[in-house]
């Protein structure tokens, strides 16, 4: 999270430094700056999420093969699986942009 948060600080920092006014003015209000930065937050999260889902599948995947598998945790990790690809999807049609209309 603190690597997102850096870029976009400097990001930030040197369109002000550089002073590109009208093109870039957007980007220098407080408003659209706490915006990007939330969206780099929330992206940064949705890359923790999915490799989360793709590690609980490959466990899944291993526990599956095994003919001592524990069924109540071989359940729970799919449930847990399950619930991760919501949380997914939410948090991607977070980062969809609201179409006026």
């Amino acid at each position: 999270m603190q690597n997102w948060h850096s870029m976009a600080m400097f990001l930030i920092s040197t369109l002000r430094v550089h002073n590109l006014q009208e093109e870039a003015y957007w980007i220098m209000s407080e408003e659209t700056t706490d915006e990007l930065l939330d969206a780099l937050e929330l992206r940064e999260r949705l890359y923790h999420l999915q490799q989360e889902h793709r590690d609980l599948d490959a466990a899944i995947q291993m526990m599956v093969e095994d003919p001592a598998m524990d069924q109540l945790r071989l359940k729970r990790m799919k449930k847990r699986k399950l619930n991760l690809k919501d949380i997914i999807s939410h948090l991607e049609s977070k980062l969809i942009p609201d179409m006026d209309a």
